[in-house]
């Protein structure tokens, strides 16, 4: 049984409700909870599981940030929003994300030194500035309808080896995957500029196709 249940009378989980709570092992939220505002479980250093309830549409910002034990975390398919830093540093190995998203924030699941394993869905249309940066990450594939990777999205993941860029995306920024394992990747054809820094520190690299469509590399 969970450390904690909350009763369903219960429709948020209030701003830093849990914050720094070292005891926290478990927890099991009803499905009338709708949102989990910002910071709730920031630093639950101990919180193994946390069961989200069928209705939860929003996790804001820091909600989950340095939860080192929180190795798994099912999104259930009601969820629309993450805020930007919402699992910043927790222990997940492996995150699915719901249809219902359509971007990834920023700094979503940077420092997740353990995650390894990403799986978006097609309504994905924005990967927003170092959201796996300094990750674990070592596959995702980014689905058709991706148009935007913004900067430092992948900085320093030096266990991604291999990655295929969907033809929609048409706006890579700067330090994109700086400092990444890759050795290989192919550039879109809609894709008109390579942006500074954008492969710098990228030591395995060794092949890059650039489309006709390149205008200029930063």
């Amino acid at each position: 049984a969970p450390d904690v249940t909350v009763p369903s009378s219960v429709n948020t989980i209030g701003k830093n409700a849990f914050k720094d709570n070292k005891a926290l092992i478990s927890m099991e939220l009803p499905d009338t909870v709708t949102l989990i505002k910002a910071g709730a479980f920031q630093n639950c250093t101990a919180l193994i599981s946390i069961q989200l309830g069928s209705q939860l549409a929003a996790i804001q910002e820091w909600a989950f940030t340095n939860c080192t034990s929180l190795n798994t975390c099912k999104l259930p398919d009601s969820l629309s929003t993450l805020g930007p830093c919402a699992f910043y540093g927790a222990g997940l190995t492996n995150i699915t994300l719901p249809r219902r998203i359509t971007q990834i924030p920023a700094n979503c699941f940077m420092e997740c030194h353990q995650l390894q394993e990403v799986h978006l869905p097609d309504s994905i249309r924005l990967i927003g500035a170092s959201a796996f940066a300094h990750s674990g990450l070592c596959s995702i594939l980014i689905p058709q309808g991706v148009t935007r990777i913004a900067e430092e999205c992948f900085l320093k993941c030096r266990d991604l080896l291999e990655l295929q860029l969907p033809e929609t995306l048409q706006d890579l920024e700067p330090s994109a995957f700086r400092g990444c394992g890759l050795r290989s990747l192919r550039l879109p054809s809609g894709l008109k500029l390579i942006p500074y820094r954008c492969f710098m520190e990228c030591r395995a690299l060794e092949t890059v196709y650039i489309p006709d469509s390149v205008k200029r590399i930063g």
